[in-house]
């Protein structure tokens, strides 16, 4: 062999052998040996010196993700866009775990693998991902915040029975919160602006094609309460309108729960209803919405001389005067509702319609299973107290009634539900109505008690309840027909009456027409009308029936 070419090998193999033994006291010391990192490693795009703290330089990376800006917007709702920081998202950089897997890079695996890894640092091609976790706790409260703004929920279709067709269904949709934490963690990783977070489509059980094979010529039951339209009544009569087209064509299912909630939806004037005087802790006040109570409480008397469950329902704090006590149902949205369910083998729709001042609810369906009888009795009665209120700038000779006083009334309902097979079903609870106070506002300094008319004399003795004599409770007269319900409780339902004493007037006390210049005005704040014979002389004994199935 020539002399040259053996010099040649020989000085290639010194060389390789001197390669070998430098990179391996390089890697000896940067990556084999204790906890030094390989050099050229990057964190989540950043380079990170060898000599660096990965811990705190973690730490402050992790300070920085939590400040950083995220927008989040919701699929198919432009309008919504909501700007969150990253910590307030519960995006958390795990700053052990990442330390971990920046120090294994060259210190793993095989020497080979050990030797690769860190010539791959070396060359930067080495990039650690930071690990980032979502604490769902705090992710769930923002997120579900868009949520309850953004989900709509399905509508089922409807009978539109003025007109003989069918409302078509319209699909609901619900923000995917899974999916919305997965998207947000990307974003963090990913470092994007904003997001958009996913809807899931739900289709209602009740389509279209479903209520064409409907058979609804059967009437289970009917009611029907009366309104004014005069004056301040106008707008309370237009809310009463809009909640009864709410629910007319609406179908139940068989053992399907019924939110008047959720199918009236919230009292808004984005919701097409408007002002109108309703009662809040005790009193009247002006309030959007108003006259939404009174269509639930028809549709709950109609619920129950049908047969159908009760399964959530509120008294109101007084006697209404559109309807006797024990039938009412007082809705608030969105915290107090009525719900029902159809327990029947077959669908019920639900038929509402205004006719000049009345609203009318039919339930409908296949046949009529049941007869049902409501019987509605007082057990005790509560007399009401007065208030008197100074405002300044009140003449002297001006007093405003703020509230009438109606008395307190315990009243016992008892449901009777006879089936065709020959079995009954039998329910009964207490409703309590307590004491209406009666309210007045005077001028200041005014001896109003000494002007105003005396309290009736059942009103001013005892504050307790006190249960009816033997003889104002008399046996009830043969029940009706809830079809033929009148407007106003008296005169169609049977009943006996107590009575109530009228309130005297001397010549010292105020006036409510002409008064002569000595005698101070009651005047009627607004809103306020006089009780109505539901609320003054109640009927001790109700009977109302369903007829028979």
């Amino acid at each position: 062999m020539n002399k040259r070419v053996v010099a040649l090998l020989i000085l290639s193999g010194v060389v390789a052998v001197v390669t070998f033994v430098l990179a391996g006291v390089w890697l000896r010391t940067k990556c084999y040996g204790g906890d030094d990192l390989c050099p050229g490693i990057r964190v989540g795009g950043q380079p990170l010196a060898v000599n660096a703290d990965p811990d705190g330089l973690l730490g402050e990376r992790a300070q920085q993700l939590a400040r950083q800006p995220l927008e989040l917007t919701v699929e198919g709702v432009p309008d919504v866009r909501r700007v969150f920081t990253l910590g307030e998202l519960g995006i958390v950089l795990d700053v052990g775990r990442t330390v971990s897997l920046v120090r294994a890079v060259g210190h793993l695996g095989t020497h080979i693998d050990r030797f690769a890894d860190a010539r791959r640092a070396a060359r930067g091609e080495i990039d650690v991902p930071p690990v980032v976790n979502v604490d769902e706790e705090t992710a769930r409260a923002a997120v579900m915040a868009l949520k309850d703004e953004t989900d709509e929920l399905p509508i089922p279709a409807r009978l539109d029975l003025a007109h003989g067709g069918i409302v078509a269904e319209v699909p609901g949709h619900f923000l995917d919160v899974e999916d919305a934490f997965e998207r947000i963690r990307g974003a963090a990783l990913s470092g994007a602006s904003s997001v958009e977070l996913r809807r899931l489509s739900v289709v209602p059980r009740v389509s279209r094609d479903f209520l064409q094979a409907i058979d609804h010529r059967e009437r289970l039951a009917r009611f029907q309460t009366g309104f004014s339209r005069h004056g301040d009544q106008e707008l309370r009569a237009h809310n009463i309108e809009t909640a009864a087209a709410r629910l007319d064509g609406v179908v139940l299912l068989p053992q399907e729960l019924f939110s008047f909630n959720t199918i009236v939806g919230p009292r808004t004037a984005e919701n097409g209803f408007s002002k109108g005087w309703e009662i809040f802790k005790g009193e009247m006040v002006e309030g959007i919405g108003g006259g939404t109570c009174q269509v639930a409480s028809t549709f709950h008397a109609a619920v129950l001389l049908a047969g159908l469950d009760v399964i959530e329902r509120l008294p109101h704090s007084r006697p209404s005067a559109y309807i006797t006590m024990g039938l009412d149902a007082t809705v608030v949205y969105p915290v107090v509702d009525l719900k029902v369910r159809n327990p029947y083998d077959f669908p019920i729709v639900v038929h509402s319609y205004v006719e000049g001042n009345t609203v009318f609810f039919e339930l409908l369906g296949r046949e009529r299973p049941a007869h049902v009888t409501f019987r509605r009795e007082v057990l005790a009665t509560r007399p009401y107290t007065r208030k008197i209120e100074e405002m300044a700038g009140l003449p002297s000779d001006r007093i405003i009634r703020k509230q009438h006083g109606i008395r307190g009334y315990k009243i016992r309902r008892t449901r009777t539900i006879a089936y065709r097979d020959g079995t009954q079903h039998e329910e009964s609870n207490v409703d309590t109505y307590w004491p209406t106070i009666e309210m007045y506002l005077v001028a200041p300094g005014m001896d109003a008690e000494a002007l105003l008319p005396p309290l009736p004399e059942n009103e001013s003795g005892h504050s307790s309840w006190s249960p009816l004599e033997e003889s104002e409770n008399p046996a009830p007269a043969e029940a009706v027909s809830a079809s033929l319900a009148a407007v106003a409780p008296s005169g169609s339902l049977s009943s006996s009456k107590t009575s109530v004493s009228t309130v005297p007037t001397g010549a010292s006390t105020a006036c409510t027409g002409d008064c002569p210049p000595d005698r101070p005005k009651i005047t009627e704040a607004p809103g306020v009308h006089p009780p109505r014979a539901e609320q003054l002389r109640v009927p001790t004994k109700v009977i109302i029936g369903s007829g028979r199935p």
